[in-house]
């Protein structure tokens, strides 16, 4: 029963506002720290393929040089380690190419000459700015030669150990 006068009123309260304020609040701030977990895992793993993705690079690249050398040599200079790889030049099979691998200053540079060593000109990084090589090793061992990487992208780290055998002559 109304009062005379008084008609029925329809709408919602304040408090009914205030209510579905704060429930959608809740929701959105549960879907936001949702979204940025996603994104910050997300970031990780990209760090982590790409430092494995240069890690694998240069394993596959000398792998390749050292199937095809008959001569390896491992030198230390400082801080600083070469593996220095001689086979012949598919292009002139009369002369040697010289394929040098450098580890320093937290990355791997390669170049190749014919003939003779190349300059240190010709020296070019194998892996991307972005990742930094933590540990480098480069060792023969009787007729293989072992590469040992640990790679960081972000704070992301890769450690990568590959084994490669060579002709013996």
């Amino acid at each position: 029963m109304t009062m005379p006068g008084w008609r029925e009123q329809g709408g919602t309260t304040i408090v009914e506002l205030l209510v579905y304020l704060g429930v959608s609040t809740l929701v959105v701030m549960v879907m936001m720290s949702f979204t940025v977990g996603i994104s910050q895992r997300r970031a990780m793993v990209n760090d982590q393929l790409l430092a494995q993705e240069n890690g694998r690079l240069v394993a596959e690249r000398m792998a390749y040089v050292l199937r095809n050398s008959y001569r390896q040599e491992v030198r230390v200079v400082g801080s600083t380690k070469q593996l220095i790889v001689t086979g012949l030049d598919p292009a002139q099979p009369t002369r040697d190419l010289i394929t040098v691998f450098e580890f320093s200053d937290g990355t791997i540079k390669y170049a190749q000459a014919s003939g003779a060593a190349p300059p240190s000109a010709l020296f070019a990084p194998m892996i991307d700015r972005a990742v930094v090589v933590d540990a480098a090793d480069v060792e023969n061992v009787s007729a293989a030669t072992v590469l040992r990487l640990t790679l960081r992208k972000g704070n992301q780290r890769v450690q990568l150990e590959s084994t490669v055998g060579w002709r013996q002559t």
